[in-house]
């Protein structure tokens, strides 16, 4: 089940052709899709990204993004400073893709 058991499901669809799977999962059917449902969230880089475009094409990448925050760059506080570290993220000039934050039960939705 999980985050894995979804995307290696919709992998084996799109993929390999794979007609029928069945995921299955500990968590509750309603808790499972919900927005404020269980999970925190996950960043994805542009090879996760590049992975979601593989499983279900472009449409499902920007699906994703678009239901994520793009990441922008970090604030770090240290102990002793009283005010943050900005550390810029230039992940998206480099690679073409952005770095994203999306809640698990948004991801697993756009997934589902």
């Amino acid at each position: 089940g999980g985050i894995a058991g979804l995307a290696t499901a919709a992998a084996l669809q799109n993929i390999a052709n794979v007609p029928k799977i069945q995921v299955l999962e500990k968590s509750s059917h309603d808790s499972f899709f919900q927005k404020e449902g269980i999970g925190a969230g996950v960043q994805l880089g542009p090879n996760g990204l590049r992975a979601l475009r593989a499983i279900g094409g472009e449409e499902l990448m920007q699906r994703v993004i678009d239901s994520g925050s793009i990441l922008k760059g970090n604030a770090i506080y240290l102990p002793g400073m009283s005010d943050p570290m900005m550390q810029p993220d230039t992940t998206e000039e480099d690679s073409g893709l952005p770095q994203v934050f999306v809640r698990w039960s948004v991801l697993r939705s756009n997934l589902n």
